[in-house]
């Protein structure tokens, strides 16, 4: 990723001062090391973070650049958490984080020892399928398909690799980079971590709850020998045991081991709200953002719970204007109990009755600066006070 600015500096001033054998050496050293560079999450200036998180606003007018079209963004990563950022480039281009992370995968998608596991509820069907990879897609109309979309994308050598965990449809492409026009409606969320590759075995346990809808992927020899529910769900198998119908685990992420992670997954046996019935008895009451334009399978909040999850009703990110929540298809969480732990949650799975049977799952952030970030939700229906239990 440093290839391209030293190949531009050396070409104007190193050519001049060295001879000519040492830069032929000197540039076949750069990209030796451009070939073997580990596979990270990238920030906006395509330098290795150990997590990041994007929240893409609904078409609007005003920051971040691109908004009226629907590609605008806000970004925040580990080293600088406290604020989410307009970002200047938009998802239309590819030099931004989300384009930069998914850059080794276009860049060596011929190389037979790098992982790839694209998911996606909505497939990003493209002309192009990828040369010596498997090519699964199926009819994701079915119920007991997971409501879950996201990218594995690992490296032997570097031992290293990345989770992308969203909320677009039709995204990414197999072939090339498109943030897809489909995408540019509603609002969206991205979460990307840096794992080591012993993580898949954990991935693997994760997406054989979730039952995704795979429609992309290469799995080298190395990587089943890690991850055999990972080989499972690539063979269409799945968990479909009544008595273990849903996890809590932790995750560790590389570069970032003092920040406690968890993660939720359910199957499509588990036949509740995750948010209700698994992350929020963990957590405490909870304010959720998720996609609910369908009136008849919406979730009322149980007053009566000593941890009541209550639906976000208008956003507000940053200085852009505000928006409802059915601009919104992004899928997260935030604790409310401001004396309990700080938690924000990213995942793939909506708060509507439909969901019940579908899997899905988050990834779980314990972190007070993030958790001020992400004062996004702006109003939440209320309950009775006689009714209030928190």
């Amino acid at each position: 990723r440093l290839f391209a600015f030293f190949s531009t500096y050396f070409h104007s001033v190193t050519l001049l001062i060295l001879p000519k054998s040492m830069v032929v050496r000197l540039f076949f050293s750069l990209a030796i090391f451009r070939s073997v560079a580990a596979i990270s999450c990238q920030n906006q200036y395509n330098f290795d973070v150990p997590w990041f998180a994007s929240y893409k606003l609904p078409k609007q007018n005003g920051e971040p650049a691109d908004s009226a079209d629907g590609y605008g963004f806000y970004y925040l990563d580990s080293t600088s958490k406290s604020t989410l950022k307009p970002s200047p480039v938009s998802l239309k281009m590819q030099h931004n984080a989300i384009g930069y992370t998914l850059e080794p995968y276009y860049d060596r998608m011929d190389d037979e020892d790098v992982l790839h596991v694209f998911y996606n509820d909505e497939p990003a069907i493209n002309g192009t399928e990828i040369k010596n990879a498997g090519h699964v897609s199926e009819d994701s109309t079915s119920v007991k398909k997971g409501h879950t979309k996201g990218v594995l994308l690992f490296d032997k050598d570097s031992g290293s690799g990345i989770w992308l965990v969203h909320s677009v449809p039709k995204f990414p492409q197999a072939d090339k980079y498109v943030y897809p026009e489909t995408g540019t409606k509603f609002g969206q969320q991205f979460l990307c971590l840096t794992l080591d590759t012993a993580t898949l075995a954990q991935l693997g346990t994760v997406l054989y709850y979730n039952h995704p809808d795979i429609y992309s992927y290469r799995l080298p020899q190395w990587a089943e020998e890690i991850a055999p529910d990972l080989v499972q769900v690539l063979n269409k198998k799945y968990n479909k045991d009544p008595d273990n119908t849903n996890l809590r685990q932790p995750i560790a992420v590389k570069g970032a081991e003092n920040t406690k992670m968890e993660v939720f997954a359910k199957t499509h046996l588990f036949n509740d709200d995750l948010w209700a019935a698994a992350v929020a008895p963990v957590y405490g009451p909870l304010e959720v953002e998720t996609w609910r334009n369908d009136q008849v399978h919406l979730i009322p909040t149980d007053c009566n719970s000593t941890t009541p999850v209550y639906d976000g009703q208008e956003i507000k990110v940053g200085g852009s204007a505000q928006f409802k929540y059915t601009h919104d298809h992004s899928k997260y969480a935030r604790t409310l109990d401001a004396t309990r732990d700080k938690v924000v949650c990213i995942g793939d799975i909506n708060r509507m009755t439909s969901q019940y049977v579908r899997g899905g799952g988050t990834v779980c952030i314990f972190d007070d600066e993030l958790w001020k970030a992400y004062d996004t939700i702006k109003e939440i229906p209320s309950c009775p006070p006689d009714e209030e239990n928190h």
